[in-house]
């Protein structure tokens, strides 16, 4: 669990710093390691790693695949 949250402040200081590729790669690392912890089953938790990956998703929309990701991360947090 203290992982998950090492890595939650890494990609909001790498969303501080406007680098969103690294927030990006940050965000799906962080997916992926709370899938093999099973803590994303904690909608807290899903929520953090979303709005990571959401905000950088946003930050890309001028680049190649920004604004369709962000409005997909946008409808998963707006279920949970």
């Amino acid at each position: 669990m203290s992982s998950i949250y090492r890595q939650v402040f890494l990609g909001e200081l790498a969303l501080a710093e406007h680098d969103w590729s690294r927030a990006r790669a940050i965000s799906d690392e962080l997916a992926t390691s709370a899938r093999a912890q099973w803590l994303s089953t904690m909608p807290a938790i899903s929520a953090m790693i979303d709005v990571i990956g959401g905000t950088a998703a946003i930050g890309q929309a001028a680049s190649n695949r920004g604004a369709g990701d962000a409005r997909a991360i946008a409808r998963r947090l707006h279920r949970a």
